[in-house]
C-alpha cells in the first residue's frame, strides 16, 4: 500500500544500480529526492533540489544490496518502507554506527593492520602507525565487514560542514560554480578553528552564511567536548555517536521485484539487477541491450537469447575450481571451494567434489573429519537449498548435510553465492534425520534481521527436506 506524503520532510539521495526502482518506491511513499542524478530527473520529472540530503542510499561494494546512512529516526522510517517491499531481504544494523568516535586501545598489531578494543566490540585499523597497548581517538569509517574499520583521522560531521583534523578549507567537488566555491573558501578561512580544517558539503552551496557559521560553531563545541572526554574517560569507550548505518542485502527474489518496478519506469531486460550485480562488463552490456530495446522493442526475444548465450558460455567446465561464497545471516562470510565434476547448463545443475583435512567435525553431524575425507555437493542454481554427502577416503558414507539458503546465484567465471538461513537438515548413516539450528533462524526473525515470511519459507523448506530424507531412509 502506498503511503502518500507521509515522509515529505525527509530528503534522500540515491545512487547505484538499484536507484531507479528505489526512487520509485520512496517517491510513492512520500519521501523527497535530493541531489538527483540527470537520469533520475529525466525519468521522474523531478524539480531541481540540491539541498543536503538527510539520508544517503548507495550500493554495497559487491552490488548485492544497499546501505542506508543517516540520522537514526529518519533512517528507520526508510527501513520500515523497504521492509514491507522486500520480505526476502536481510536487514542488518552493525554494532557500531558510522562516524562514531571512540577512545580505543590497540590490542595487537599484525603487519599493516591493528586490532582495537573500542568497548562495544573489536575494530580494525589499516596502514596507520599505532603501537600495541597505546590509546587513540578513532572514528568508524566502515561497518559492513566482520570488524568495523576505523581511522585515527577524526572528523566531526554536520549537515553542511565537516571539521577535520587537517589544516585548510575544502569544498565538495559537486559544487561546480566558481563564485560559490570562492565564497565558501573565504568564509571557511575566517571561521575555521585552530588545528582543525573545514570541508563544506554539497548542501552548503545554497545556504545563508549565517547558518554555516552557526553550524561550524556548534561543531567546534562538539570538538571541545570530545577532547575533554578523551582526557577524562577511561579507554575503551564510545565518546561521540555517529549516524545510523543500515545494510540491506537483496536475494535473487528481491532483484526480480526490483526488475518489475523498474520495468514500469523504463525498458528493462529480464534479470536486469542480477546482471548489473555481476560486475562492470555485464553492466555495460545491459546498458547497451536496453538502449537497443528502447528503440527496437520488437527485438526483446532476440536480445534475451543473445544475453543468455553469452551468460551460458561463461559457465565453468569439469575440472574447474568453484568458489562458494557462503554468507551468514549476520553478514559474516567465508569461501568454500571444490572441483566441478558435473554440470548441465540446461538444468543448471552442478556437482562439486570437496576434499577435507583431518581435525574437527562435520557440521551438525558431529562426526570427526579425517584426512582424505571428501564431500560431493549437489547444487541447482536458483534452489533454496544444497546438499553435501560426506565420505571417508575409502568411500564409506559418513552422512548428509542439507543447507537451507536463499536462491543460489552464479557469478562468472567460477563463483556461487547465497545467504545461509541458519536452519539445516542432517542425516546420519543409520538413517536418523534431524532439523538443526532452528533457534538461530528464530532469533534472526525476532531481531528483525529477516521477515516472518522468510523465516516461514526457510522452515517449510527444511520440513520438506526432512520428510523426503525420512522416506529415503525407509527405502
Amino acid at each position: 500500500m502506498v503511503l502518500q506524503l507521509t515522509h515529505q520532510s525527509i530528503l534522500i539521495k540515491i545512487r547505484g544500480i538499484y536507484s531507479t526502482s528505489l526512487t520509485k518506491i520512496l517517491l510513492d511513499n512520500g519521501f523527497e529526492i535530493a541531489q538527483a542524478s540527470p537520469t533520475q530527473n529525466e525519468r521522474f520529472k523531478l524539480e531541481s533540489n540540491n539541498a543536503q540530503s538527510d539520508i544517503d542510499i548507495f550500493d554495497f561494494e559487491n552490488r548485492q544490496g544497499i546501505i542506508i546512512n543517516g540520522e537514526t529516526s529518519k533512517a528507520i522510517k526508510v527501513e520500515e518502507v523497504l521492509k514491507k517491499e522486500f520480505e526476502d531481504a536481510v536487514f542488518r544494523k552493525p554494532i557500531t554506527k558510522l562516524n562514531s568516535i571512540y577512545k580505543a586501545k590497540v590490542v595487537k598489531v599484525e603487519g599493516n593492520r591493528a586490532f582495537l578494543d573500542i568497548g562495544d566490540c573489536n575494530a580494525l585499523i589499516f596502514n596507520e602507525r599505532v603501537r600495541e597497548g597505546e590509546e587513540y581517538l578513532v572514528e568508524i569509517i566502515k561497518t559492513d565487514k566482520q570488524y568495523p574499520i576505523a581511522t585515527t583521522m577524526i572528523s566531526i560531521i554536520g549537515k553542511y560542514a565537516i571539521l577535520i583534523e587537517q589544516e585548510g578549507v575544502k569544498i565538495s567537488k559537486k559544487i561546480r560554480d566558481r563564485e560559490i566555491r570562492q565564497e565558501l573558501y573565504s568564509l571557511g578561512e575566517k571561521i575555521k578553528p585552530e588545528n582543525w580544517g573545514i570541508i563544506f558539503r554539497t548542501g552548503a552551496a545554497n545556504q545563508n552564511p549565517t547558518i554555516l557559521i552557526q553550524e561550524v560553531s556548534e561543531l567546534v563545541e562538539k570538538a571541545k567536548k570530545l577532547m575533554n572526554r578523551k582526557r577524562e574517560d577511561k579507554s575503551p569507550t564510545l565518546l561521540l555517536e555517529g549516524i545510523e548505518n543500515i545494510l540491506i542485502e537483496f536475494t535473487s527474489e528481491d532483484k526480480k521485484k526490483l526488475d518489475k518496478i523498474r520495468q514500469g519506469i523504463v525498458k528493462t531486460v529480464e534479470q536486469h539487477h542480477y546482471y548489473k550485480s555481476i560486475g562492470h562488463d555485464y553492466s555495460l552490456l545491459i546498458d547497451f541491450a536496453e538502449e537497443v530495446l528502447t528503440k527496437h522493442p520488437e527485438m526483446q526475444n532476440s536480445i534475451l537469447e543473445i544475453l543468455n548465450k553469452l551468460y551460458t558460455k561463461e559457465f565453468p567446465k569439469r575440472g574447474d575450481q568453484i568458489l562458494i561464497e557462503h554468507v551468514k545471516i549476520n553478514g559474516y562470510q567465508f569461501i568454500l571451494s571444490g572441483i566441478l565434476t558435473y554440470i548441465d547448463p540446461s538444468t543448471k545443475q552442478l556437482n562439486l567434489r570437496r576434499l577435507f583435512k583431518g581435525g574437527g567435525h562435520f557440521d551438525g553431524l558431529n562426526i570427526p573429519k579425517q584426512t582424505g575425507d571428501y564431500g560431493i555437493t549437489e547444487i541447482t542454481l536458483g534452489s533454496w537449498n544444497l546438499q553435501t554427502k560426506y565420505y571417508s577416503k575409502s568411500g564409506e558414507f559418513k552422512g548428509t548435510y542439507y543447507n537451507i539458503n536463499t536462491p543460489i546465484e552464479f557469478y562468472p567465471p567460477n563463483k556461487l553465492r547465497y545467504i545461509d538461513l541458519a536452519i539445516d537438515v542432517v542425516k546420519w548413516p543409520n538413517g536418523e534425520v534431524k532439523i538443526i539450528d532452528k533457534e538461530e533462524l528464530i532469533e534472526a526473525c525476532k531481531n528483525k534481521v529477516i521477515s516472518e515470511k522468510l523465516k516461514i519459507k526457510a522452515e517449510q523448506k527444511a520440513q520438506e527436506i526432512y520428510e523426503k530424507a525420512k522416506i529415503e531412509k525407509e527405502k
